[in-house]
């Protein structure tokens, strides 16, 4: 399956989400999984080199990676050598950068923080997204609440996004999160319920594509 990690808006996590679920995927379901890191910052792929050994006692792919990686990962997924490729996305190119990218992914995970500019930015990735691919799964992962964030503006932008997609159990703005560790299992704990619901999205889709008569690349 392939799944990009995507928000116009930078800061909302898309990377770390990328790795935590790839940590999840493996350490839960022996998932062999490829990371694509198109983060233009590469902060992934510059982060697991400095990780070393440390790095090297997890099984998943994680490599940088440009526009013209995407048809050899598409098959080798196709081909089963992944059951998935996870795509972590830079924040502000144009969209015609990314089209391709769009166009080839079954879900599309947009975490964010409920502010209303991101809800602005939100809607109009949305709307754009929609255009590119209709067929698209959609999940939504509300990212780095604050302790006193206002309840009141965070049900809004909830109701505004489960229009469009499913809207998971939020993640707490913790210090683990702002130091990022491509070996860190006690991160994984701590967003547990969103990933949860994350692969929970992804065996609906799976099913569903099943159901339809669509094949689905891989095993869960």
């Amino acid at each position: 399956m392939l799944i990009t990690f995507a928000n116009q808006k930078g800061g909302t996590g898309k990377s770390t989400l990328t790795l935590l679920y790839a940590l999840y995927l493996e350490m839960h379901f022996k998932s062999r999984v490829c990371i694509l890191d198109m983060d233009g910052q590469n902060s992934l792929s510059q982060k697991a080199l400095k990780d070393g050994p440390k790095q090297d006692a997890f099984s998943y792919h994680l490599m940088p990676a440009d526009l013209q990686d995407l048809p050899i990962a598409q098959s080798e997924l196709k081909e089963g050598q992944y059951d998935y490729v996870l795509i972590d996305l830079p924040s502000g190119p144009s969209w015609e950068d990314l089209v391709t990218v769009y166009q080839a992914a079954e879900l599309v995970i947009c975490p964010y923080q409920a502010d209303e500019l991101t809800l602005s930015g939100t809607t109009v990735f949305l709307n754009v997204l929609k255009n590119i691919n209709s067929d698209a799964a959609l999940l939504f992962v509300p990212n780095k609440v604050k302790r006193n964030a206002s309840e009141q503006l965070e049900a809004a932008v909830k109701a505004v996004l489960s229009r469009h997609g499913t809207v998971t159990e939020a993640i707490a703005d913790r210090p683990e999160f702002s130091r990022l560790d491509t070996t860190n299992e006690k991160m994984m704990d701590l967003a547990r319920a969103a990933l949860g619901a994350i692969h929970q999205k992804c065996i609906e889709y799976r099913q569903a594509r099943s159901s339809s008569g669509s094949s689905a690349h891989g095993p869960l």
